[in-house]
């Protein structure tokens, strides 16, 4: 998903040399960092990182960018794998993240409570 992601997407860093397809029929490249940031976002209530996962993820997202959901990939991936969101609450790393008021995390709840959710645009 992620080769697909570089062929067909045209905003930097992304080459966009497949102009057949449309970012809107894209799916998020699923991997560990993407996964967690997603429930602690309420994106998904799964816990088992499989297809369906990346469609609910993917539809969370297409909520915030109807025309591109996955441009937020590398962001989310990035965010954990930088240490910028751990798996647990951590005051010094949670205090300064921007999306501390939509993070399950943040609030104390486990990951995914309620389901895909109300994460703002």
């Amino acid at each position: 998903l992620l080769f697909v992601r570089w062929m067909v997407r045209r905003e930097p860093p992304d080459l966009g040399l497949w102009k057949g397809v449309d970012p809107a029929e894209l799916h998020i490249p699923l991997d560990t960092h993407v996964y967690w940031i997603a429930r602690h976002l309420r994106l998904t209530a799964r816990r088992t990182r499989n297809w369906p996962t990346v469609v609910e993820i993917t539809e969370g997202l297409r909520r915030l960018d109807p025309t591109d959901p996955i441009r937020f990939d590398f962001v989310l991936a990035h965010t954990g794998i930088s240490g910028d969101c751990p798996k647990h609450r951590d005051w010094e790393i949670c205090g300064r993240c921007r999306v501390r008021p939509d993070c399950d995390l943040w609030r104390g709840r486990p990951g995914g409570a309620g389901g895909a959710g109300p994460l703002r645009a």
